[in-house]
C-alpha cells in the first residue's frame, strides 16, 4: 500500500471516529464540515488509487442544510447525513484495508486465530475435567460425612459404655470386698 493511501486510511479512521462521536453527543451542526472533510479525503484517494479501485470508494453529496427553517427538521437531516457519512467512511476504510491484504495473508491470519481458539478450548476442557474430578471427590466426601458422623457417635457410645462397665466393675469389686 502506498504511503499516501495509508495516510488517507488513517484520516478516514479518525474521521469515522469523529462522526460517531458527533452523533453520540448530538453535535449535528458539525455535519457540513465533516462531510466536506470526507470529500477532501476522497479527492486525495482519487489521485492515488487506480480508476478501478477508486470505484469502490463511495460518494456522498455535499451537505446543504440551508433550506431547513425549523431547527428540529434541520437536526433530523443533519443526523441522517452523519449516519450516511459514517457508513461511507466505514465502507471506504474496509476497502482500503483490503488492499493491504491478500488471500494468503487472510488465510494465515485465520489459521492463527483458529489455533488460538483451539488452544483456548483445550484449556477450558482441561479445566472442566479438573473441576469434574474435584466435584466427584467432593461428592464422595459429602456422602461419607454422615457415615463419619455415625461412626464418631458410635465410638462415643462405646467409650461411655466402657467407662460405665469399668465403673460397674470397680463397684462390684468394692462391694465384694
Amino acid at each position: 500500500m502506498k504511503q499516501e493511501i495509508y495516510s488517507c486510511l488513517k484520516m478516514l479512521e479518525a474521521l469515522y471516529a469523529k462522526v460517531l462521536n458527533t452523533v453520540n453527543i448530538n453535535g449535528f451542526a458539525a455535519a457540513y464540515n465533516l462531510g466536506k472533510e470526507y470529500l477532501r479525503i476522497r479527492g486525495l484517494l482519487e489521485k492515488h488509487l487506480t480508476e478501478g479501485q477508486f470505484d469502490f470508494i463511495p460518494i456522498i453529496n455535499e451537505a446543504d442544510f440551508s433550506g431547513y427553517y425549523q431547527n428540529m427538521e434541520k437536526e433530523k437531516a443533519q443526523r441522517g447525513y452523519l449516519i450516511s457519512l459514517a457508513t461511507v467512511c466505514d465502507i471506504s476504510i474496509s476497502f482500503l484495508k483490503s488492499l493491504e491484504m491478500n488471500l494468503d495473508k487472510e488465510l494465515a491470519k485465520q489459521k492463527i486465530e483458529l489455533k488460538l481458539k483451539k488452544e483456548e478450548l483445550e484449556q477450558k476442557e482441561r479445566e472442566n475435567n479438573h473441576m469434574q474430578k474435584l466435584l466427584s471427590k467432593s461428592l464422595e466426601a459429602i456422602k461419607e460425612f454422615p457415615e463419619y458422623q455415625r461412626s464418631k457417635f458410635v465410638e462415643g457410645i462405646k467409650k461411655s459404655h466402657r467407662e460405665i462397665e469399668k465403673n460397674t466393675n470397680k463397684e462390684t469389686k468394692s462391694q465384694n470386698k
